[in-house]
């Protein structure tokens, strides 16, 4: 995560909480054979500075949590296209992460959260 992530970024502390709550749930998608996929779809530059890009992309995600201790799928699937916005930031000669923003799940199912 660090070599895409900037630390002091919002989008840095999204998914540090997200991994730890998995964690803590003891779920994970890293279990062999997990279907879980992420695409880009398209992405475009909206607008460049000096040290910052805003960049926009259509993604498609679809994540299947494995529960370590029933050793099983859970019930909830995030499965949606959407559309993100990124701001992007210059630091020690790579692009980061800042922020991203992006519509709330269609099916506003918290049960993983």
């Amino acid at each position: 995560m660090l070599a895409y992530y900037d630390t002091q970024g919002s989008a840095y502390s999204t998914i540090k909480l997200n991994v730890e709550g998995s964690a803590k749930k003891k779920r994970i998608l890293t279990n062999p054979g997990n279907p879980s996929a992420h695409d880009i779809l398209d992405i475009s530059l909206v607008e460049l500075r000096d040290d910052e890009a805003l960049v926009k992309t259509k993604e498609y995600w679809y994540l299947r949590w494995y529960d370590i201790a029933t050793k099983d799928y859970i019930s909830y699937v995030y499965k949606e296209t959407n559309e993100q916005i990124y701001l992007l930031v210059w630091k020690n000669g790579h692009w980061l992460i800042k922020s991203n923003a992006y519509p709330p799940s269609s099916d506003n199912d918290t049960e993983n959260e």
